[in-house]
């Protein structure tokens, strides 16, 4: 499934707004998008903050972890489910926000 970048933003948002379904379909969709940005992390020499935050997982992977294909899988789901749990972060800040106290 190849989704634009206004649809990924759309669904950013459901999950902001903490509508159910909406945090693991985005998680799945990004993982399964995370690998070539893995791959590029980690045999290039980039010095993004993206880069060495995927080389940092990977470190932190790797101790049982003794193929590439399968650390690769590891890395693109922390990272997916580190994005998800910003977004849904979000969504309970706001939801907190709403929240009215009678006394």
């Amino acid at each position: 499934m190849s989704l634009t970048s206004n649809e990924i933003a759309a669904l950013a948002g459901r999950v902001e707004r903490g509508e159910v379904g909406a945090a693991a379909e985005l998680r799945r969709l990004l993982e399964g998008s995370m690998g070539p940005i893995v791959r590029r992390a980690l045999h290039g020499s980039g010095v993004s903050r993206l880069d060495e935050s995927i080389r940092d997982t990977a470190r932190r992977a790797a101790h049982g972890e003794t193929q590439p294909a399968g650390l690769v899988g590891l890395v693109g789901a922390s990272l997916s489910a580190r994005i998800v749990g910003r977004l849904r972060a979000g969504a309970d800040s706001v939801a907190a926000g709403q929240q009215t106290v009678v006394v």
